[in-house]
């Protein structure tokens, strides 16, 4: 055999693998790694719902002070369109609310549809820091017609005699599109809305291990547009569905 044999036989014979040692670091080092992603992931989700709070509490505020200015609900306000014309809407008609104290959600009529007039009012008395346009339509759209969440997808509305809440109360509600309406969809798992719910309210569990405070309290949770009947919240027991994994929450706070 020749010398060049020898030496490249040599070579293969001192070339080895991994030792059981080095492959166990390997792992632990990659064990480390998914583990930081995974508390990466869950310390950028945490943050996201503490947005909500914040985001819950501000409108809260910015509502009450507009009632407090104006003795009128911001998008119920009938004499919006004396204060602030065309920068409302094109005409009166769209610009006001009926004045009956709650905020009317109706996306058959522009007009009686004083969802989106509730920012645009907020917005031109000063009190909201969005771009939010001139009403024209029933169709909500996030970052036109409503603040944007800081949760991917999501944006708030205000509205009022919306189910959990009574035909009197006012709330806001964070939720995700629904095609050529408003924001209706739900965007949080009930893990989530419940967390908030915690948080905000009276969130908890009772004695049987039951995720309670859905239907109840100033914060509330409702299946979201398109979910199965209770994926969210079991309306009879206001208890979470903590088997369900999507998003099919949508939270509201009520506001008065």
């Amino acid at each position: 055999m020749g010398e060049g044999m020898k030496d490249v036989n040599k070579n293969l014979l001192n070339q080895k693998g991994f030792t059981l040692v080095e492959l166990s670091i390997v792992l632990v080092i990659i064990g480390f790694l998914i583990a930081g992603v995974s508390a990466g992931n869950n310390l950028i989700r945490q943050a996201q719902l503490r947005s909500v709070i914040t985001d819950f509490q501000q409108y809260a505020t910015t509502y009450n002070n507009f009632l407090t200015k104006y003795s009128k609900v911001p998008g119920d306000m009938d004499t919006a369109y004396y204060l602030w014309n065309t920068n409302c809407a094109a005409s009166s008609a769209i610009c006001v609310g009926n004045n009956n104290g709650v905020i009317n959600y109706d996306n058959a009529s522009t007009t009686n549809n004083e969802v989106n007039k509730a920012w645009k009012h907020l917005q031109l008395a000063g009190m909201l820091n969005a771009n939010i346009v001139a009403v024209t339509a029933t169709t909500t759209a996030i970052g036109t017609n409503a603040p944007a969440s800081k949760i991917s997808g999501g944006g708030y509305i205000m509205a009022g005699n919306i189910t959990p809440f009574s035909s009197t109360t006012n709330a806001v509600f964070l939720g995700a599109p629904l095609a050529s309406d408003t924001l209706l969809t739900g965007i949080l798992n009930p893990d989530s809305a419940w967390s908030i719910d915690q948080k905000m309210d009276d969130g908890g569990s009772d004695a049987s291990g039951n995720f309670v405070g859905g239907t109840s309290g100033i914060v509330r949770s409702l299946d979201g547009s398109g979910a199965a009947v209770g994926a969210c919240v079991a309306s009879a027991t206001g208890y979470y569905n903590m088997t369900t994994t999507s998003s099919a929450c949508r939270i509201g706070m009520a506001l008065n």
